[in-house]
């Protein structure tokens, strides 16, 4: 899969861009506020319906701006026609509230979705960026970070999540109602649960197979970048690897409603970071937690392109987005980097950083295309 062309309309700083990329290397080299992160997060919206950065959606569109639209030209591999995503968001005012409200929708060709999360998937695609080094200190990143690496290959893991999160809000609903005295039948939250453990047992049981099956490429990624024996693990930690959790939730019930929300479930999950053993919060310079964090979404990457091939029957390579992700790091371990993106074992690439004279000494003209950005403008 690779992106052949990005149309923008008034997102972001960026108020018009029509530009073709190369099949694999893409260097978009400016100084820090132009728009080459903008761009970045305009290719991952496309393929997961939404901005990496911004949850609230009219902050995407051009200040005094009332639409934003994304369009990408995408080719499948060992296919000869291409596909075109489009995202569009219209600003409106709400008659009742006089309060701004976003609508946003996603086409495939020119017919609409009627469900964005029917979309996740098609577009394999992973996100490297500054503010990754949170997932070290970060369990709700943690968790979120295995959320979307597994539900882009599997639509049944990303439905458990949505209804799981749906039944823990009725059941929180019904704990606070309780904590307050108010009149509750114990039935309906009987009910609640039962549609809670399988949703629960799923998630489970996928985030487990994530990590036992990420682990040995991550490993191999990590040692190939440092050259060295440092053994890296990443350990998956649930509640439900204790006790089922029916008995969890009858054993913490009186506590729940005490604390008027549900204390125990995959919610609550985490995974630990390991460096030589120890924890890497705790040992990691700032090098080897960026390489770690690096490491482990290029085995991101490597294992979604052998699962979704696997599934496709066709060799699907995601596009990889790497955003300023050289600082830090010294020069043996960024060279690693690049031999890793130039093997073929790696699709498509745009990579973002503020000297074009760095990457001319990694990259050659045949290796990769520079695109000089300023002011939300591609220099031509």
């Amino acid at each position: 899969m690779f992106l052949k062309e990005l149309k923008i309309t008034n997102f972001k700083n960026i108020a018009s861009l029509d530009v073709g990329f190369s099949k694999k290397i893409n260097c978009l080299v400016g100084n820090n506020g132009m728009g080459k992160t903008n761009i970045l997060d305009a290719i991952y919206a496309l393929a997961c319906t939404k901005s990496k950065f911004n949850t609230l959606e009219n902050l995407n569109i051009t200040f005094e701006q009332t639409f934003c639209m994304l369009k990408g030209i995408f080719q499948p591999p060992q296919q000869a026609d291409s596909f075109a995503i489009t995202y569009s968001l219209q600003q409106e005012q709400n008659n009742e509230t006089d309060a701004p409200i976003t609508s946003k929708r996603l086409f495939y060709n020119q017919t609409p979705y009627q469900r964005l999360a029917d979309h996740i998937g098609k577009i394999p695609l992973v996100f490297l960026v500054p503010q990754d080094i949170a997932l070290i200190n970060d369990p709700e990143q943690r968790r979120r970070f295995m959320d979307s690496s597994i539900a882009q290959s599997d639509s049944t893991y990303l439905n458990a999540l949505t209804n799981y999160a749906n039944l823990i809000k009725q059941r929180n609903s019904l704990l606070k109602k309780m904590a307050e005295n108010q009149a509750v039948s114990p039935e309906l939250l009987e009910a609640i649960e039962q549609q809670i453990i399988p949703r629960a047992n799923y998630i489970c049981q996928q985030r487990k197979q994530w990590v036992e099956s990420i682990s040995p490429i991550f490993n191999r990624v990590y040692f190939f970048i440092t050259n060295n024996q440092e053994i890296v693990q990443i350990n998956y930690k649930s509640q439900l690897n204790e006790m089922p959790l029916e008995q969890i939730f009858e054993e913490q019930r009186q506590r729940d409603i005490f604390m008027g929300y549900t204390t125990c479930g995959v919610h609550r999950d985490d995974w630990e970071m390991a460096l030589g053993g120890s924890s890497l919060k705790k040992i990691g310079s700032q090098g080897q937690q960026k390489t770690f964090i690096i490491s482990l979404q290029l085995a991101q990457a490597f294992l979604l392109q052998q699962i979704v091939s696997d599934n496709l029957g066709v060799e699907q390579k995601p596009i990889l987005l790497l955003d300023d992700i050289f600082d830090k790091l010294d020069n043996s371990r960024v060279k690693k980097i690049i031999e890793l993106l130039l093997s073929e074992n790696v699709g498509q690439v745009f990579i973002t950083h503020t000297s074009s004279q760095l990457l001319d000494t990694f990259f050659t003209a045949q290796q990769a295309d520079f695109f000089q950005v300023e002011n939300g403008k591609i220099l031509v």
